[in-house]
């Protein structure tokens, strides 16, 4: 009967950590996405030059979000989809650049990294998605897409 007093006393001693505004800004990871047309089909004796579509689909960052949700879902199930789905959002896109800014769970970002290189349509499109940056604060990879956006501009 002893240790469980014991027991008892020791669980109500434990205090709950709280957390500074830092900490919090830690929690999510923001990955920087070029998104880019896949090129249209080029036949054996077309010669040196390859017809390429537009740079970058013209769609929404919903539509970006939707589309990682759908990829994460198919490539890695239910339990992957339910734990990492919820904090995923696509938060800018720039058609003109092909940029887009994604937030996600810290513990879920190989995942989400992973879904994004296996998602090959974004609305009835086919695109090719490569994660150029990842990164803990969204100002860190807003001055990383403002220095690939020079770059398309």
């Amino acid at each position: 009967c002893s240790t469980f007093g014991q027991f008892f006393d020791t669980v109500a001693l434990v205090r709950f950590k709280v957390r500074r505004r830092s900490e919090y800004l830690r929690l999510n990871r923001w990955l920087l996405l070029s998104l880019a047309s896949k090129p249209a089909a080029v036949p054996d004796d077309y010669g040196p030059h390859v017809p390429f579509t537009q740079r970058a689909p013209h769609t929404s960052a919903y539509v970006i979000t939707k589309g990682l949700r759908a990829s994460l879902h198919h490539n890695f199930g239910d339990a992957a989809a339910g734990a990492y789905a919820g904090p995923l959002n696509c938060k800018f896109y720039s058609p003109s650049s092909g940029l887009a800014i994604v937030r996600c769970a810290r513990e879920g970002v190989r995942y989400v990294w992973a879904a994004a290189t296996l998602l090959g349509t974004v609305d009835g499109q086919p695109v090719r998605i490569c994660v150029r940056a990842c990164g803990g604060a969204s100002s860190a990879l807003a001055r990383l897409t403002q220095a690939q956006y020079a770059k398309y501009s």
